[in-house]
């Protein structure tokens, strides 16, 4: 049987519980090795979690008056080897937040606090000073984000379970959000080795058409690795990858391997929990057709985050194209686009257009680009060639599309505006739809006060997106 009081001295968070009265720190059940300040600091801050606790305060129960000590080292020792214990980091903090020249907070949700009262004796931590107990306000806090949480399914589209399974990949908008990584390949023929990065980017167009789930764009994993210096998105050391996820705002992260055997391919998934690195679900298709095989994954997938919905109306070859080599073609495309060479950029992708001319995704691209290098004639024409085939178009990309066109083509700021509304309504994490609606009421319509607005909405939308908050 539970023992009815440890709720009132054990407190969880993320993989780790601290149990009070022991004075012990565990994770994953195992003592992590840990003693004297750095635990009177941590069981200081979770007596109230999502509160600042400052630098005097810490000092008064840390080292009373009479207490003669280098306080500032002492405390940045403290806090340092408590960060340690928890795999913390102060760029990119998890648990422990700084707040500089004020103190510090502990930003994760805890759990299992007890009941407002039931621990407020002070107790003597060995080799430290009495501690006060716990706080009613660490209780509001845990309720506050599991509130956030639970909102987060509903909105989500999840299904309605308010005291069953808790939904993983849950991100910082409360929303499940998934990043794909590009994957390891194996076995097969050197021409078909782009599939590492291109069955990635076809499962992020496929998963992106699922209302309810947040997709991290491989553009802004792409920009996290260059913030931290960690080169190219298909050589990510594996150790980082949590990391990486992390700092792009997803909940979950996708890594995978393609083998191909003569004409078949096997494509192994694992999708991990990127707060804890524990596996959520791992699965593994085969067969011949590569895009039969996209669809298969994104529906495991969709089920895997127990995402209540129905499949989307087409596959992945109805919404793109059926071809592989115009896939292939399209993929390098965005590659050399990514980087900037749009020489490049522009070959491959009218090369895909020659092969499956109804492909909408290269006239989309072929515009961004003729926008880029400042050619509003080619802008238009490859905008109207993209509308003559919209029904190839993933429905998100519909709504960009037809939003960009009324606003550049047609000059219709209120239609381009209604567009974006209904896209956002969607697909709430659609960062240039953000962007798009920010220079409409900016540049078209000169209203601050939604220019304000959505830049605010956009960020708390995507916290992580640095294109954002630039």
């Amino acid at each position: 049987m539970a023992d009815p009081n440890s709720s009132q001295r054990v407190a969880r968070f993320g993989v780790f519980e601290f149990d009070r009265e022991a004075g012990e720190l565990r994770k994953h059940g195992l003592k992590v090795k840990l003693h004297g300040q750095p635990v009177q600091v941590l069981e200081l801050l979770l007596q109230r979690p999502g509160r600042v606790m400052t630098r005097e305060e810490l000092r008064a129960k840390l080292w009373p008056g009479d207490t003669f000590v280098d306080f500032e080292h002492g405390l940045n020792a403290a806090i340092q080897r408590l960060r340690e214990a928890l795999g913390d980091s102060a760029d990119t903090p998890r648990y422990v937040e700084t707040l500089p020249r004020r103190g510090y907070r502990f930003i994760a949700p805890v759990e299992g606090l007890g009941a407002p009262g039931a621990a407020t004796t002070p107790r003597q931590v060995p080799g430290g000073s009495a501690l006060l107990g716990w706080r009613l306000a660490g209780l509001g806090i845990a309720v506050v984000a599991l509130g956030a949480v639970l909102v987060g399914l509903n909105v989500g589209g999840l299904r309605e379970r308010l005291l069953g399974r808790p939904a993983p990949g849950i991100g910082p908008g409360g929303r499940p959000v998934i990043a794909v990584m590009y994957f390891d390949y194996s076995g097969g023929a050197e021409e078909t080795r782009w599939l590492s990065r291109g069955v990635p980017n076809m499962l992020v167009t496929a998963l992106a058409q699922t209302p309810g789930l947040d997709v991290v764009s491989s553009q802004r994993l792409h920009e996290v690795l260059q913030g931290i210096g960690s080169g190219e998105l298909e050589s990510i050391e594996k150790g980082r990858v949590l990391e990486v996820a992390r700092r792009a705002g997803a909940g979950a992260v996708m890594v995978g391997s393609i083998f191909q055997v003569g004409s078949e391919f096997r494509i192994d998934v694992q999708v991990e929990n990127v707060e804890s690195g524990r596996v959520l679900f791992a699965h593994n298709v085969r067969g011949r057709d590569v895009f039969q095989l996209v669809d298969e994954l994104s529906g495991l997938v969709r089920s895997g985050l127990n995402l209540a919905m129905a499949p989307p109306d087409r596959s992945i070859a109805e919404g793109t194209t059926g071809s592989l080599e115009a896939s292939r073609l399209y993929t390098e495309g965005l590659e050399a686009l990514r980087n900037v060479r749009y020489a490049d950029a522009r070959q491959f992708l009218q090369k895909a257009v020659e092969l499956d001319p109804s492909f909408a995704m290269p006239y989309f691209q072929l515009s961004r680009i003729a926008g880029r290098v400042r050619e509003p004639a080619l802008e238009k024409e490859y905008l109207l060639k993209t509308m003559e085939h919209l029904d190839r178009l993933p429905e998100r990309h519909k709504l960009l599309v037809q939003a960009i066109l009324a606003r550049k083509v047609e000059q219709n700021p209120v239609k381009a505006i209604n567009l974006l509304e209904d896209l956002l309504a969607r697909y709430p994490d659609e960062e240039e739809a953000y962007a798009l609606l920010y220079r409409t009421y900016a540049r078209d319509l000169n209203q601050l006060q939604k220019v304000l607005a959505t830049a605010e909405r956009g960020v708390k939308a995507l916290p992580n997106s640095s294109f954002l908050r630039n």
